[in-house]
């Protein structure tokens, strides 16, 4: 949650500061949330997404769709070949 704050201490300018996270993360966003509600200038948030996009489909559909196949990613850092959220 701090660096929430340091960013925002770094870059206020007088309107809210504006974060992407990706959707993997939503510990992360929810750091973020909890800091904008405790009082820090914090804009919309972006949270980003790819083909894994199992928490967008779950709030879209309302089903969960752990554990389909998902296209492989031709980045070499991503070996998950599951749809799985860490948020």
């Amino acid at each position: 949650m701090i660096y929430y704050a340091h960013a925002v201490g770094r870059l206020h300018r007088g309107t809210d500061v504006r974060f992407s996270t990706p959707s993997g993360n939503f510990g992360n966003l929810t750091a973020g949330l909890m800091m904008k509600r405790a009082g820090l200038p914090i804009g919309p948030f972006v949270a980003a997404t790819n083909v894994n996009d199992v928490v967008p489909t779950y709030l879209t559909t309302g089903h969960s769709s752990r554990g389909r196949q998902c296209p492989r990613s031709r980045t070499p850092w991503t070996s998950a070949t599951r749809v799985i959220s860490s948020g």
